[in-house]
């Protein structure tokens, strides 16, 4: 009898979004429709993937069903945007939030994918810079791991530094809508460590936001206050490999890349190094070097 009330359960558990509730074909069609509201996605957000367990086992492998869910959420972003993503690239960022937001202004989509397409200021952020990113869908800390039992999933992803967006003390305060203390957002050696971006504004990320571009060149440290206020440099003389005369980042990778490249244009070539190694450049002895 208690084998049977077992079975019983479990065959509920199994089936309570199934029609026919017979193997194969479980689910409806509807159920890999995602304009549906039978929609699986749908039904994961709400309850979790407890229910799936019964069926497809505890890591989704198959189970009793004999389905593995990891043939459709799988590592790698093609994955990550079967539930969010995908609208404006495949890298897995919003546009659209898992309740459906499309805004950018709305906290679930906000400035993911200014962050991770290339940008007029640097190349493409990743989104392990600033969350861990599961190998697998029911990976740990997706999905709302140790959630009490008969809550609802919270929609919040966790904040994780790491890598190049870790300035030291990186926050986010998900009340102000701020990143600060990022080392992309002016946390290094004579940049704005207050600078406190809002992840849903615009427009913030224009020259001087995250350092000094000659107003006050002294915040720059070393030589810069004597080389641009004195001498009246400007930043492609000695940065000639990253940004042009009229202040455009000429090559994304060295922007914001954790390294301070110093370079001069001679002959169609930069000679870079640091400024103690770069011998008899024009102000130091030798003819004019930056070509226009």
């Amino acid at each position: 009898m208690l084998a049977a009330l077992i079975a019983s359960a479990s065959l509920h558990n199994c089936s309570t979004e199934r029609d026919p509730v017979t193997l194969p074909g479980a689910h409806p069609d509807s159920w890999m429709d995602a304009e549906s509201p039978d929609f699986h996605g749908r039904f994961v957000s709400l309850d979790g993937t407890a229910a799936c367990e019964h069926c497809h086992g505890i890591e989704a492998s198959g189970g009793s069903s004999g389905v593995s869910c990891a043939d459709c959420h799988g590592a790698g972003t093609d994955a990550c945007v079967e539930c969010h993503g995908g609208l404006d690239n495949m890298t897995g960022a919003p546009p659209y939030g898992l309740d459906g937001e499309t805004s950018d202004t709305s906290l679930a989509v906000g400035a993911h994918t200014v962050h991770l397409e290339a940008s007029s200021l640097g190349a493409p952020a990743a989104c392990g810079a600033c969350h861990i990113v599961p190998t697998f869908v029911f990976s740990p800390n997706h999905l709302d791991p140790g959630r009490p039992s008969g809550q609802p999933l919270d929609y919040i992803a966790e904040i994780t530094w790491s890598g190049i967006a870790d300035g030291g003390g990186a926050a986010w305060s998900r009340s102000a809508r701020t990143c600060s203390g990022t080392y992309c957002h002016g946390n290094f050696t004579g940049g704005n460590a207050a600078n406190k971006p809002v992840w849903a504004g615009a427009n913030q990320a224009g020259c001087g936001s995250c350092h000094d571009v000659g107003g006050d060149p002294a915040k720059l440290t070393g030589r810069h206050d004597k080389h641009v206020r004195e001498e009246g440099f400007d930043c492609i003389e000695c940065h000639a490999s990253v940004v042009s005369r009229t202040m455009q980042i000429v090559d994304l990778g060295l922007h914001a890349d954790g390294v301070k490249t110093v370079s001069i244009l001679k002959g169609g070539t930069f000679l870079s190094g640091s400024c103690s190694g770069l011998n008899n450049t024009s102000c130091h002895g030798a003819e004019s070097w930056y070509e226009d």
